[in-house]
Order: structure tokens, then sequence, then C-alpha cells
């Protein structure tokens, strides 16, 4: 992990907060430094599977240490997956993995979907990439 020393306190992005220990008794915090979105390798689909893998973000700020996995059944290609229509159990999947790929085998033929990646280093998540995918028809 990569640690950022500021005045005022010692915390990272969790707030955490620890008196500091030095002799002239004054806080300082150290804030923590999120790593940059993965960067996407290569993606394909067939009519029931899609399959995304990365690299490491060119910034990684630190040791990755797992990326986490949102895939999102959307009803439009390039539908904002935060606002999309398709709000079930049954179109959405998530999952944090340290591998840096990912087979989803439960998609829809013809369907549109999103893979979004987020890298951790820590406690907090860096930036999000996301992967607007379609698979074929059956």
């Amino acid at each position: 992990m990569v640690w950022k020393w500021n005045y005022g306190g010692f915390h990272n992005q969790a707030r955490k907060y620890v008196k500091s220990q030095f002799p002239w008794n004054f806080n300082y915090f150290l804030n923590f430094i999120e790593p940059n979105a993965p960067n996407v390798l290569e993606n394909s689909t067939t009519s029931t599977q899609l399959t995304v893998s990365w690299d490491i973000p060119d910034d990684p700020k630190g040791i990755i240490e797992l990326y986490s996995i949102h895939i999102k059944q959307l009803e439009f290609l390039y539908d904002n997956p935060d606002f999309c229509n398709t709000h079930n159990d049954d179109t959405e999947f998530m999952r944090n993995i340290t591998e840096q790929s990912i087979t989803f085998k439960g998609a829809l033929p013809f369907s549109n979907y999103s893979v979004i990646i987020q890298a951790f280093n820590g406690d907090e998540g860096g930036d999000e990439r996301v992967v607007y995918l379609q698979t074929l028809e059956g």
C-alpha cells in the first residue's frame, strides 16, 4: 500500500484516526491513495457467456489485492449501468476475485451487458473501468 502524508490527523480513506507518537505531540494523517482503473486487454462473447481479461492499472499505487467485478444486463447497449431498467437479481452478478480475467456463463443470447472492473489496493477501491458487451444470437 502507498500512503500520502498530510498534517492534521492520521487516517486512511476509511477515516480511521490514530494519534501520533511524535515527541513534539502534533497529529498527522496518512491518506490512502487509490489505484487507477484496470486496463482491459481483450473481451469476447458467445451466445451464453462473456469473457473479459485485464491488466493491472498503469499506476496501481501499491499492490493490487483484489478486483471487484459487477456484471449487469442492460436493456440497451451502452445504457448507464446505474440507471438501467433491469433491476432484479436475475440480471446482476457481483464477485471479488484476485485473477485478471473472468468468464460469466449465465448470459442470455443476443443481450446487452456491462462489466465493471474495479481494483483494490487496500481498504478503498480505485477508478472503475466499464466494458459494454453484446452476446451473440442463439
